[in-house]
């Protein structure tokens, strides 16, 4: 470079800056090294001396160790650094926003780390408006989710009626004895609220024999008594060589005795859990499980203690609340075998359970936290087990020892009574002669098992007797020894019996159901002629004071050498007097409005030819089915229908439901 520009740059390099704002001792004199790389720091930045001249000619002056020198005079390049420096050392931001040389000097400076720096003061203002609308987000979703966790933590009811919106539930219930005419005697308004706002058939017709136990636990299987193996409320099991008596507390714990898969193990098995309350089975492990929640049988317990104990269960947790629940009403029955089906005590007992029946609805809704039952999530299906009919007078009995000598067999009395000879080879012969005497004399009929109708669906069982002999409906059958010793001594009376023909009348049950999962009856019109619902039932045994059961005084006992038990302790239930307006629906503000006459049925009336009863409903009505159909209807509303038992119950009978359902 010549002499001459070179002078000049050491003067303009040693002139001073009118724009340095810097002490002397912010730039200091460094060594000088052997790459010429020469650093000085101002503030908070430092620059390389040599990156700022591309000749790698020194320009800075020498001094001695240790003097201070103050730049007056610098390239303008590295000028403007200085002064940008000084800036930045001020924290005069602001200076920057208008430079045009902002971004070389972050280059330069910084690199991608005052590039990112820069952005940020640009952009300030979006990012503080971003934060704070993300706070503000923040606290409205925060004080949302306090409301929202606040009101279902405080009302356990409103979150579970949410949750259950997605897993419905279903309370079976059953009145034990309640015939189908009984509805029609203007003292269950409860009841006919819920058929109102639900559906309702014109009779459920029992599965033979139409007894307690057989019944109960078809309704729960699908199963006919033949396929379960409960044929009766007591039966003799050849295989197990030993006698099952309903009475004892050790036979219904003892899972050998039932077959077939019940409701509440289906439902388990679906992964949900379920509660039973005194439902004929649910004491014994069936497939190795047993109920989530039991109630065993206890006769003392008092109904609305009952209703009670499924209320509670429904007030759980959803985690640890059943999904499906059963409930076990014996008064009806209890009084129709004391006084018979058309004694006020009855009457004053239908009042009863159906106050009971407005009991447990308000239970739901309120544990539910909802005003009516199809908001809540939960059906009710109000089912019984057989009807009942009047019982025998003493010019009513068959007498099988007046036929065939009482030494050659022994039998069990179930009303249908299973007879079993002694010897094997005297089976023919026996049959025959019973049969003879059957046909001379008439109210009964006997058959060899394989031979009774099969419209009864009770031969395929060894449970069954060898021989077995019905009377008609009003008729008895025992030994005329034990008439003479147990029956014609002391005051006889029947008030009421079942375990009849299972076509009969008066041995229709009911089906009730309400709930979400079920149209009102009114949107469909009824066809009360068509098909048949059947069912199951039993009596209580009356047992003497050596544990012997009285035959013909209870409707369901044995004869012979067969059945020595225990008593089961049912209580005789206590007759309130009907409470104040009794015929005012307890539901009646709580469950749907009846339909407008325009758009339901007017009334559906069913002419009951085997008797002189007449039912008339005031909605529309399903037409009479099979129990075994109601297995498969509430796994339906439960969602759970995959998990079903093979062949329980049958896909037609499913069918007969579907216009009345909601999904």
């Amino acid at each position: 470079m010549p002499q001459q520009i070179l002078t000049a740059a050491l003067q303009t390099a040693l002139s001073p800056s009118p724009h340095s704002r810097h002490s002397s001792n912010h730039v200091r004199q460094t060594s000088t090294n052997n790459n010429n790389n020469t650093g000085a720091k101002y503030g908070r930045l430092s620059v390389s001396a040599q990156s700022l001249d591309a000749s790698n000619e020194e320009i800075w002056v020498p001094t001695p160790p240790e003097q201070d020198v103050r730049p007056d005079a610098r390239s303008s390049k590295h000028q403007k650094l200085l002064q940008m420096d000084a800036d930045i050392a001020d924290d005069d931001w602001a200076n920057f926003d208008a430079r045009e040389d902002d971004d070389a000097y972050f280059s330069y400076k910084m690199g991608s780390k005052g590039k990112f720096r820069k952005w940020i003061h640009k952009n300030r203002y979006l990012l503080l408006m971003f934060v704070a609308t993300i706070s503000i987000a923040g606290i409205v979703v925060g004080i949302l989710d306090a409301n929202t966790s606040s009101r279902f933590h405080s009302d356990a009811a409103t979150q579970s009626s949410h949750l259950d919106q997605q897993q419905p539930i279903v309370i079976l219930v059953s009145i034990d004895g309640f015939r189908a005419e009984y509805l029609s005697r203007g003292l269950t308004p409860n009841l006919h609220a819920l058929a109102t706002s639900g559906i309702s058939a014109a009779y459920m017709k029992p599965s033979f024999p139409s007894l307690t136990f057989p019944n109960h636990y078809t309704i729960v299987t699908g199963l006919y008594p033949e396929s379960h193996g409960i044929v009766g409320n007591v039966f003799l099991d050849p295989k197990l060589n030993d006698t099952f008596v309903y009475v004892d507390p050790v036979k219904n714990k003892d899972g050998h005795w039932w077959g077939g898969e019940p409701l509440w193990v289906t439902t388990i098995k679906a992964g949900l859990k379920s509660g039973t309350c005194m439902w004929p089975g649910s004491e014994a492990p069936i497939k190795s499980i047993v109920p989530t929640y039991s109630q065993v049988y206890n006769g003392s317990m008092p109904n609305a203690d009952r209703v009670a104990k499924i209320v509670s269960w429904l007030s759980l947790p959803a985690p640890e609340r059943p999904s499906f629940m059963t409930l076990y009403i014996s008064e009806v029955d209890t009084l129709g075998h004391k006084y018979g089906p058309n004694a006020p005590q009855v009457n004053a007992a239908l009042t009863n359970v159906d106050h009971l029946m407005g009991t447990l609805v308000e239970g739901v809704l309120k544990a539910r936290g909802v005003a009516s039952l199809q908001e809540s999530g939960v059906n009710v299906v109000v089912v019984s087990d057989h009807g009942m009919t009047e019982g025998n007078s003493l010019d009513k009995f068959v007498f099988l020892d007046d036929y065939v000598a009482k030494e050659r067999f022994e039998y069990i009395n179930n009303i249908v009574v299973s007879i079993y000879p002694k010897k094997g080879e005297d089976l023919m012969s026996i049959y025959n002669a019973l049969r003879t005497a059957s046909t001379e004399h008439g109210h009964w009929h006997v058959w060899l098992r394989d031979q009774v109708p099969s419209e009864y669906h009770f031969r395929n069982n060894d449970r069954i007797g060898p021989i077995v002999a019905l009377p008609d409906d009003g008729y008895g059958i025992t030994l005329r020894t034990e008439f003479t010793t147990t029956i014609a001594n002391k005051p006889y009376k029947v008030g009421g019996m079942h375990g009849y023909n299972n076509s009969i009348t008066d041995m229709r049950a009911i089906f009730i159901a309400s709930g979400a999962a079920f149209k009102p009856s009114g949107f469909l019109f009824a066809d009360p002629a068509g098909g048949a619902f059947e069912t199951v039932g039993g009596a209580d045994l009356e047992v003497d004071g050596e544990g012997h059961v009285v035959a013909a005084h209870a409707g369901a006992a044995i004869g012979g050498s067969i059945g020595v038990h225990g008593k089961r302790g049912d209580f005789e239930a206590t007759i309130a007097s009907p409470a104040t307006n009794s015929n005012e629906p307890v539901l009646s503000r709580t469950l749907s409005e009846p339909l407008s006459a325009t758009k339901r049925v007017e009334s559906a009336t069913v002419t009951e030819t085997a008797s002189a009863h007449t039912t008339e409903y005031s909605a529309g009505i399903l037409p009479g089915f099979n129990n075994v159909e109601v297995y498969n209807l509430i796994l339906h509303v439960l969602r759970i229908s995959p998990f079903a038992a093979p062949n329980n119950g049958t896909s037609e009978g499913l069918a007969l439901f579907k216009p009345w359902l909601n999904y």
